[in-house]
């Protein structure tokens, strides 16, 4: 039995893509217009199950501020008490991400290139997108050769197509990056 089940998740582990989506999360992922009546867009949860249930390796890249703590783990801890605080139903879900990345100071914030450079680092030569509300981060990502989708929030809602979304990044991609990446 031990046998099976190691080699279902080295097959799985094969399958695996390692291309990396990064999301902002206010006003990409939630809704933060209005204070205590936070939700996650109409679409969103159906994008990150989408991306995970797809092999993507799913990651956010969100700006808060330095006074929510001293290190990126009380950052953190404060990021979910205030998103949970503000939440209008039932609670957040953060099972879809495998890493966060958050300012350790308010030099990072984003259109900063430091946050973005780590998730390169992360993606370890692999390609990666960014998809945020905010054109100055999206233009800001495509510059240091990431891939970038500009997710309009107020209009459409619509993310990018998950059929399509591997060719689009490795399209938009300015990176060398290594095929092993791409395992399917």
């Amino acid at each position: 039995m031990k046998i099976l089940i190691t080699l279902f998740i080295l097959q799985f582990s094969l399958q695996a893509k390692s291309i990396w989506v990064y999301l902002d999360l206010g006003n990409t992922i939630i809704d933060t217009r209005v204070k205590g009546d936070f939700k996650y867009f109409k679409k969103s949860q159906i994008f990150l199950n989408d991306l995970v249930s797809n092999g993507f390796s799913v990651g956010a890249i969100t700006n808060i501020p330095e006074s929510f703590g001293d290190s990126h783990e009380a950052k953190l801890k404060t990021l979910k008490t205030y998103i949970q605080e503000n939440w209008k139903d039932g609670s957040f879900s953060w099972n879809s991400f495998k890493t966060i990345f958050l300012p350790l100071h308010n030099g990072e914030l984003k259109p900063s290139e430091v946050l973005y450079l780590r998730a390169l680092e992360n993606a370890k030569n692999c390609p990666s997108i960014y998809i945020s509300e905010n054109l100055k981060e999206v233009e800001k990502a495509k510059s240091l050769g990431m891939a970038a989708y500009l997710f309009d929030f107020q209009e459409k809602q619509d993310y990018p197509e998950i059929d399509s979304l591997e060719d689009y990044i490795l399209s938009e991609y300015q990176r060398e990056y290594s095929k092993e990446c791409l395992n399917n």
